[in-house]
């Protein structure tokens, strides 16, 4: 199998993983089937699963047996949770069983959402991740043994992620990064003018965890913007987003560069006491939504509204972690980027 063909399967891997992982709701299981059926129909996953299978579990027993609260006990290694985790769907899927009493007890939350949700982050996510290290892993074997690609160039994808109202900055890293580098060697995709007409932005912004790096230009409203928390939250959940992510974090001197240079767009990251104030930014959209959605009181009229929300409880979910990477690994502000022609980010990305 060429790299090429690696990469479509990748790509369609990634994209299934991501909608089966957020689901959190009953009529959402067929997001678990399209999975399941991706990962039988492809040659290189069904025989790798094929491959780790060294037991039958018996999960009407395990479920039986199960205590209020008490979590799937995972196995310790890669091969073994896979084994485990595919049957496991599996056995929701042709049995039909309920997700919510698959999950109950999951969550502290008396909500069925939540508890659906911890379970497939918990429990389902590192079968995810496992596959997804096979694939990654055939791909580096596919870079050493294919002869077709030997002269190849290989690109570096960079996903550029920034609030629209700091898109001058963005033009400015855009710009320089594109004078220091050849065409031929760096891509670098931005939602202006990389989301079609009547694309489908969701499915854009999915597809960052298929770029070698994401960039992050992070102000205030940065971390007050539905698009943008939904992008850099969904890369981090990948383990090894370390590795691939490169962050600006702007104080509010950044704002020459833009059109109103009176505006205050430091983001507030490195005390307490100030990721405190985002925390309490969501939690009052939160409320907003919630009241809005009382005062209609029919269901029938609230749907959109009801998704909003469940939006936002996943920001609220996820945020702290973005919040405590950022005040531990302090980047370089952005003057200094600058001054020296982004070189530190292009050393990082070993484009220097």
């Amino acid at each position: 199998m060429n790299k090429n063909e690696l990469r479509i399967i990748s790509l369609k891997y990634r994209t299934l993983a991501s909608q089966m992982l957020k689901i959190d709701h009953e009529d959402e299981v067929r997001y678990i089937k399209m999975f399941l059926e991706f990962v039988d129909s492809t040659n290189l996953l069904s025989e790798y699963v094929s491959n780790c299978h060294k037991s039958d579990y018996d999960f009407n027993s395990i479920l039986q047996s199960r205590e209020y609260g008490q979590h799937f006990e995972l196995p310790d290694n890669s091969e073994d949770i896979v084994d485990y985790d595919y049957q496991l769907l599996k056995f929701i899927i042709e049995n039909n069983r309920p997700l919510i009493g698959i999950t109950l007890g999951y969550s502290h939350s008396n909500k069925f959402a939540d508890s659906i949700a911890a379970f497939m982050r918990k429990t389902i996510e590192p079968f995810v991740i496992a596959l997804r290290e096979y694939i990654e892993i055939k791909l580096i074997e596919a870079d050493d043994t294919s002869s077709n690609d030997d002269n190849a160039t290989v690109r570096t994808n960079i996903f550029l992620s920034y609030c629209q109202k700091d898109s001058k900055i963005a033009d400015l890293i855009d710009d320089t990064v594109s004078s220091q580098t050849s065409s031929d060697l760096v891509s670098i995709t931005r939602d202006i003018r990389d989301v079609e007409y009547h694309q489908s932005f969701k499915r854009f912004m999915d597809s960052i965890q298929d770029h070698d790096y994401v960039v992050m230009l992070i102000s205030d409203r940065y971390l007050k913007s539905r698009n943008c928390l939904y992008e850099v939250l969904e890369t981090i959940k990948d383990h090894r987003f370390k590795d691939r992510l490169a962050y600006i974090v702007l104080c509010d001197d950044d704002s020459k560069w833009l059109e109103d240079s009176s505006e205050k767009i430091g983001a507030k990251v490195y005390a307490v006491q100030d990721q405190a104030q985002y925390t309490i930014f969501w939690r009052n959209k939160e409320k907003e939504i919630r009241d809005k959605i009382d005062e209609i009181g029919d269901p029938a009229y609230t749907i959109e509204l009801s998704k909003e929300l469940k939006h936002i409880q996943k920001i609220l979910l996820d945020l702290q972690d973005l919040l405590s990477f950022l005040s531990e690994y302090k980047g370089l502000p952005l003057q200094e980027h600058i001054d020296t022609n982004f070189n530190e980010i292009l050393k990082y990305m070993k484009l220097k």
